[in-house]
């Protein structure tokens, strides 16, 4: 889950489209030990009869997804894995070409193996994403029932006891990420239809540019189905809104899928924005980020114009180093959106069940303003799964899900104290929780997440607190 690309969720592990000299003394399925010398077998990958390509493609569930290495080797084997399930492949063929009908929507790669008589060997890998547009259900069906031990989270923050005060009743969350499950009996409750856009006619009823944007939109794939074929949205929504365990159940979501699970594209994530904006939601989460969007003026731009329409964006500080999986401090490097400095972003790092800030969780004395739940790699937090999971649960860990609390949380202020601007919203999240002498030098409020006293905590005009960020010089290397 430590990434530099837009999404933190998931690793791009098999990430090379250009053929490889297999390591010496590999062996796969029938070939024999792969041997290394100079010479080796030429091999190209084809998905469907087009080469594969730096960009993984997008192909649909149902349909059987044709794979041909061609090579100039006398052996050969090609090897299937979920991205999901990456502990062993789903299936290893020695063969050159196959038909594979994916068992679920998610990311998949392939990876063919070409050897020739001296037994060198030749490796070239690609990634797919495998994606479905299931009608909508209007029918809400009964929740499956939760126990809130499973939720620890939930204790940590003092969510529970905040229920009495408020349950986010009205307020409208944009979810710009992979999508959600839109078919999962524990989010239908809190999906925010577009009632202009119900009848799916192939028609832009609500004169927005958009056909048929009943329940958000996919800009990844241009249509009005965001369904979360990751995991990651579906995680996030759960946190935010699902019934029985969610911070602020009767809050809305409009999901808006910008990501997949390889990760989006600029233009695609400011589309959102604007979208999200232009739905009058009350707060943005996004769980997602990047180190290489600090000279992109239309990202900074999309982020102004969600400020001037007073609208609070949630985001997360990041999951830190990839290579050496621990946090590093975004005053140095920053990370976006999380290191923009307008008075709107609300910048969260991860706690765990036993340290206020995780070893992976990205810091930052100026640019991040408390943590929360986040949980660890052994000790992940329970939610609602997408169609790319097994099962109707699902465990994930990092900064995007301490994120997501905090977006919960801020719906359950809103909807208590309907007229407060981001500014204020960000205060009383920053000044709840206990002062934690081991934040000081890091979080900038030394605080972790208390969603009770956060609404009910008196703040004075006076505190040292400023939401809004202080800039910082980026560092030259």
């Amino acid at each position: 889950m430590h990434t530099n690309g837009v999404l933190f969720a998931q690793e791009n592990v098999f990430a090379s489209i250009d053929s490889a000299p297999a390591p010496e003394g590999l062996q796969i399925g029938d070939l024999n030990p792969c041997r290394a010398l100079s010479s080796r077998p030429e091999l190209d990958l084809q998905i469907n009869g087009e080469p594969a390509t730096q960009s993984p493609k997008t192909l649909n569930v149902d349909q059987p997804i044709h794979i041909a290495a061609l090579h100039s080797g006398v052996r050969q084997a090609l090897l299937l894995y979920s991205l999901k399930e990456r502990e062993a492949p789903l299936a290893t063929l020695n063969e050159s070409a196959a038909d594979f009908l994916p068992p679920r929507v998610g990311p998949y790669a392939v990876v063919a193996v070409s050897q020739n008589q001296q037994d060198a060997c030749s490796v070239l890998q690609a990634q797919f994403q495998v994606t479905a547009n299931p009608d909508f259900d209007f029918d809400v069906s009964p929740t499956l029932e939760v126990r809130l031990d499973d939720f620890r989270h939930l204790a940590q923050a003092h969510i529970p006891e905040a229920w009495r005060e408020s349950t986010g009743r009205g307020i409208l969350i944009a979810l710009i990420d992979s999508g959600l499950n839109y078919l999962h009996p524990n989010l239908k409750h809190a999906l925010a239809w577009n009632n202009s856009e119900l009848s799916m006619d192939g028609q832009d009823s609500d004169g927005n540019g958009l056909i048929d944007d009943a329940l958000g939109y996919d800009f990844v794939n241009d249509d009005p189905f965001a369904f979360d074929d990751s995991g990651h949205g579906s995680h996030l929504a759960g946190l935010m809104a699902g019934s029985g365990f969610g911070v602020a159940q009767e809050a809305k979501i409009i999901p808006i899928k910008a990501m997949s699970s390889f990760g989006g594209d600029l233009g695609t994530l400011v589309a959102a924005l604007y979208y999200a904006a232009e739905k009058r939601a009350r707060i943005i989460n996004l769980s997602l980020g990047a180190l290489n969007f600090s000279q992109a003026p239309i990202f900074q731009e999309a982020v102004d114009f969600a400020e001037a329409r007073g609208i609070l964006i949630v985001t997360a500080s990041g999951n830190g180093d990839p290579a050496s999986g621990l946090g590093f401090s975004i005053d140095e490097i920053p990370v976006y959106p999380a290191s923009f400095t307008n008075s709107n972003v609300l910048t969260v790092a991860a706690a765990d069940f036993d340290n206020p800030l995780s070893p992976y969780s990205n810091f930052g004395k100026e640019s991040v303003d408390l943590t929360a739940p986040g949980g660890l790699f052994q000790d992940q937090l329970r939610s609602t799964a997408s169609a790319a999971d097994v099962g109707e649960f699902s465990y994930l860990y990092g900064t995007s899900q301490a994120a997501a609390l905090v977006t919960g949380s801020a719906a359950l202020l809103l909807a208590k104290y309907p007229d407060l601007k981001p500014a204020e919203i960000s205060l009383r999240l920053m000044n709840s929780g206990e002062l934690r002498p081991e934040l000081e030098s890091v979080i900038k409020s030394s605080r972790e997440l208390n969603a009770l006293s956060a609404l009910l905590v008196a703040i004075p005009s006076t505190s040292g607190l400023v939401p809004a960020r202080i800039p910082f010089s980026i560092p030259q290397h």
